[in-house]
């Protein structure tokens, strides 16, 4: 499934290749704000996405993770389960991509006072 942000003059939409860093670099830099709900069908490509991104720059990174990955599995309790089994080998793929992103502390989850 796939969702156009509607056309703003405070938005600057731009396209790149996660599997290309230097595409993502052209079009991301210290004053940016990425949103990224990138999503695949194949493991590696989210990691790739994330360490591409952060590499960039950028000044804050907002990455859509997914309730039932990472620190929110054990809350997640059954659901996390049944999201393991629909992601499958992607699952620690998501895992460390969010992780990636969270450790560069470019998120919208940033710790309080920062």
């Amino acid at each position: 499934m796939c969702f156009a942000l509607p056309d703003s003059p405070n938005l600057r939409k731009v396209a790149g290749d996660v599997n290309d860093a230097a595409s993502i670099a052209a079009v991301v830099d210290g004053d940016s704000v990425v949103l990224s709900a990138l999503g695949t069908d194949r493991a590696g490509i989210l990691l790739t996405g994330a360490r591409a991104v952060v590499a960039a720059g950028p000044r804050r990174v907002i990455w859509l993770g997914a309730y039932g990955t990472g620190p929110s599995a054990e809350a997640a309790g059954e659901g996390a389960g049944v999201l393991a089994k629909v992601l499958g080998d992607r699952l620690a793929d998501k895992v460390e991509a969010d992780n990636t992103v969270l450790a560069a502390r470019r998120t919208a989850r940033e710790p309080p006072g920062q």
